[in-house]
């Protein structure tokens, strides 16, 4: 049986609520079930209008679409939401400027199909942590979370009894201060040159084995005004352990497409970096390990995930994570 609630608080920092939830357990149109959460954009005209303009037109999309597929199905949704957003944005100035962020899920059968735009998420968590303390019979969990996972896996924790059933968080190549680059290539770049290049690195990601890239959509959660932001938000939780791991790209063509060019980019804008993040973005919590190699290779963010399979001489990513795990152990995790 498939039970939801819903709840929006204002913050602490805030003086009005930009959120809007839509929940339906019963169909809607083809959809078995429908949950809808947005955001409107801090900062912007009428955010609080955007967010819940683009939740009504999404629920009436969905409902009135033929469309079989439930990934087309959100998705038009969502673009029908942008158009008309966008267009009352051009009539009424007092509008002007406004956006929304939106998550939309529907449950069909053991599957959860999600669409999404912009930094709100969707968490599945509480339910996998329960099945593997119950398998394992431990009392908590060590996570290990990569890239933007480790943001991910900081708000997680956020969420009620996730951390009371986990003992540490380690992030590798994590942007904690996000990345000035990010907000360069979002704010300075015109719209056809972003969108060119989101083209090629979405290319680049499909071959590599991304069924859905979204460049853009990762990077407007990777520029510094939104990590400062979700900083500000998240703070740790008490009694659990953070620790961090970052490393260094030397030189451009040590990595491969596509953080070979991002390199050069992010040197810019952040200085030295793995080809994607800067070295002061990367210590969050009370240990940091910063890696390198006396080599004029170093190590690539693609390394520190095993993104490519290739050996590094110098640095075997897989004892890295043995040597990891191996020390929160020796720590009492």
């Amino acid at each position: 049986m498939l039970r939801s609630d819903a709840t929006t608080d204002i913050g602490q920092k805030r003086q009005l609520n930009q959120d809007f939830i839509y929940l339906s357990e019963g169909p809607i149109g083809n959809l078995p079930n429908v949950f809808i959460v947005a955001d409107g954009m801090g900062g912007h005209n009428a955010g609080d209008f955007a967010s819940r303009y683009a939740v009504e037109t999404v629920a009436e999309e969905i409902e009135a679409s033929f469309e079989k597929n439930p990934v087309k199905i959100m998705g038009r949704a969502i673009e029908k939401a942008n158009a008309v957003i966008r267009k009352r944005a051009r009539e009424d100035v007092s509008y002007s400027g406004m956006g929304t962020t939106i998550v939309i899920a529907t449950f069909i059968g053991r599957y959860l199909e999600v669409a999404n735009v912009g930094d709100s998420r969707l968490y599945v968590v509480n339910e996998r942590i329960r099945q593997i303390t119950e398998e394992t019979g431990c009392e908590k969990l060590n996570i290990i979370a990569h890239s933007k996972g480790g943001l991910d896996a900081r708000a997680a924790l956020q969420l009620p009894g996730v951390a009371d059933h986990v003992a540490s968080l380690t992030t590798v190549s994590t942007p904690h201060r996000g990345c000035e680059f990010a907000d360069y290539l979002l704010t300075r770049i015109p719209l056809r040159q972003q969108q060119a290049v989101a083209r090629a690195y979405n290319t680049a990601l499909s071959k590599l084995g991304d069924p859905n890239p979204d460049f853009l959509g990762a990077v407007t959660n990777l520029t510094a005004s939104f990590c400062q932001k979700f900083n500000q938000e998240t703070p740790d939780v008490p009694g659990v352990f953070y620790q961090s791991v970052g490393s260094r790209l030397a030189r451009a063509r040590g990595g491969r497409f596509p953080l070979n060019f991002t390199h050069m980019l992010c040197r810019h804008f952040d200085g030295p970096n793995d080809g994607l993040v800067g070295e002061r973005s990367f210590p969050w919590g009370s240990a940091y390990q910063f890696l390198t190699l006396p080599s004029t290779r170093g190590i690539s963010h693609g390394d520190m995930i095993d993104l490519n399979r290739e050996n590094v001489p110098g640095f075997d990513v897989r004892d890295f994570y043995i040597q990891l795990v191996q020390d929160l152990k020796k720590r009492g995790f």
